[in-house]
């Protein structure tokens, strides 16, 4: 058995429990492991815990095998952080394996991951329509968030008629600020909703309010009491804030928010698409220590105007709700943001971005499946990312490649770009990574490939790197 640094964290998606006596961990903790005396029998639960701290994890594996004590003790230090399903809650419920065990857990993941950088185009399509048992979405959601107490990352992801995206959002929330511990223990919060629009038989969108009736009347009681009455778009920013303002999140240090169809950051505070779902931003109000933002979004409203996303109530998206305001003083506090998107940024984008998050020190906008920031229409000659220079204290910096009717953009071109962004005051700047799908040719017979290139500053000096081989090979990776 070697000695190690830090404890390990294990990471697994969990089966479902066999069937064992029961042992809980505080007998683990007090009855010897074995009754012929030896030492290790009788150290108090404090010496137990630390020389277990100093084993690997496949020793700790290895020692829980061979007793119930043993397994029951060393629970805590192998599952710190887990990923569940439908059947591996059931590990932590009344008479599961890990029913006393909840409160070891410090970070949690519930359903499994969406390529959002990969399905973009595909989700109103592909969910057009869509069935989903949303009795069990509600009551894994429901499960997770009672039996785990002293969570510090939390990320949970799920598909969710469009009808309740607002209920469901709320009542995630104010589960979350009414538990005891969890709303104070918080580090980060993810939250992946993947919003399925429903039609009926005669192949039409029906209102909001009767498509959500109709969802409801097929709900269990416990969760009808979960997501309670509808709530109307106007209403939900402000029934958000009456929940979170008495207890908010004072450990929250990371947030992240995935949805189709959700506005980004930097969308026009005007447009019916903020309006409608800005109140996703809402907790961040009452994160004093935020610093980190990530949002994943396909931020299009005309694209799934066909789907019905943006046809609420009979007002075709113009919903009746002021931008937050108070959302541009949170902005303003953060430091890294990273922001994948479907439809490219223009210039007054840029311009919004380094308007409302001044003191970004890191800063990684991606489009989806890897395309270019695409500047074709007005002033195409012009570099989208020319207002970057307002953000004086950037210190990395990862955009699409950027091209226009004529093509990507060459080395030469963003070399120059770099090179003003520093003549601007950009003195902290470190690294500029111009990453994703580049054009070799023009016209109908265009080719596209990975390409990656960054440029390292120091000082007045500013070299440039290919490393298309590792991109392409990292991007494999990740699929």
């Amino acid at each position: 058995m070697s000695k190690r640094r830090h404890s390990s964290v294990e990471e697994l998606e969990l089966p479902e429990s066999p069937k064992r006596s029961k042992v809980t961990f505080e007998d683990a903790a007090t009855t010897p492991v074995s009754s012929h005396g030896d030492i290790f029998s009788f150290c108090p639960a404090e010496i137990k815990l630390q020389i277990f701290n100093l084993l690997e994890k496949t020793d700790i594996a290895s020692l829980s095998q061979c007793s119930r004590s043993f397994y029951a003790f060393s629970w805590g230090l192998r599952f710190r952080s887990v990923t569940l399903n439908e059947k591996s809650i059931k590990l932590f419920q009344k008479n599961g394996l890990g029913e006393h065990g909840g409160h070891h857990i410090r970070s949690l993941r519930l359903g499994g991951r969406y390529k959002w950088s990969r399905n973009a185009s595909k989700l109103g399509a592909r969910f057009c329509g869509g069935s989903i048992e949303t009795n069990g979405v509600l009551d894994q959601v429901r499960a997770v968030l009672s039996l785990f107490p002293n969570l510090e990352r939390l990320s949970i992801a799920y598909f969710i008629p469009s009808a309740a995206e607002n209920n469901t959002y709320i009542a995630i929330m104010n589960e979350i600020t009414q538990h005891p511990t969890l709303w104070s223990s918080l580090r980060y919060i993810g939250i992946e909703a993947v919003k399925i629009p429903e039609i009926d038989p005669k192949g039409c969108y029906q209102k909001a309010d009767e498509l959500y009736e109709r969802l409801y009347s097929g709900l269990s009681v416990e969760n009808q009491k979960f997501l309670g009455e509808k709530v109307a778009d106007s209403d939900v920013g402000k029934l958000l804030k009456r929940k979170l303002e008495t207890r908010g999140f004072p450990k929250l240090e990371k947030m992240k928010i995935s949805a189709n169809c959700l506005a980004g950051p930097m969308a026009d505070p005007k447009s019916a698409l903020m309006k409608r779902t800005g109140f996703y931003y809402t907790p961040i109000l009452f994160a004093p220590q935020l610093r980190t933002l990530n949002i994943e979004t396909t931020d299009s409203c005309h694209i799934f105007d066909i789907y019905g996303f943006t046809e609420r109530d009979g007002s075709k998206g113009r919903a009746k709700v002021d931008f937050e305001p108070s959302l541009l003083d949170v902005f303003s506090k953060i430091e890294k943001l990273s922001l994948t998107k479907y439809v490219s940024p223009t210039p007054k984008d840029i311009q919004r971005l380094a308007q409302r998050f001044p003191h970004l020190k890191n800063l990684k906008i991606k489009m989806f499946n890897d395309r270019p920031c695409d500047g074709s229409g007005a002033n195409s000659k012009r570099i989208p990312y020319t207002s970057i220079k307002d953000i004086k204290h950037l210190k990395t910096l990862s955009l699409p490649w950027p091209r226009n009717d004529d093509g990507c953009f060459n080395l030469t071109r963003l070399q120059g770009q770099v090179k003003n962004w520093r003549k601007a005051g950009l003195d902290s700047l470190e690294r500029v990574d111009f990453l994703g799908k580049r054009d070799k040719a023009s016209g109908y017979a265009r080719v596209w490939s990975d390409t990656h290139l960054y440029f390292e500053l120091r000082g007045d000096k500013i070299s440039a790197h290919n490393d298309t081989a590792n991109f392409q090979y990292e991007d494999r990776q990740k699929n």
